[in-house]
């Protein structure tokens, strides 16, 4: 926990100087967010569950991923 505070103030403070000094804190908000789902997306690439999540295969077109992929969202969504 301590790693993660020490994180959020390092990103607070980088953001809390010059231009982005209004928007410091949903910045770093979002800057933590992206980093945990980099690592859980790293974590299911690692140990091959991506295919469950995801439901792509190498051998389709680019429409059909992307059709693929819109649905599989919409199936976690309900």
């Amino acid at each position: 926990m301590k790693t993660f505070k020490f994180i959020m103030f390092l990103f607070f403070r980088y953001y809390s100087t010059g231009t982005t000094k209004n928007f410091a804190y949903i910045k770093t908000l979002g800057a933590v967010v992206f980093l945990i789902y980099l690592h859980l997306f790293l974590i299911l690439i690692v140990s091959g569950l991506v295919n469950r999540v995801i439901n792509i295969n190498i051998g389709d077109s680019r429409l059909l991923n992307t059709v693929k992929l819109q649905s599989s969202q919409h199936q976690l969504l309900r």
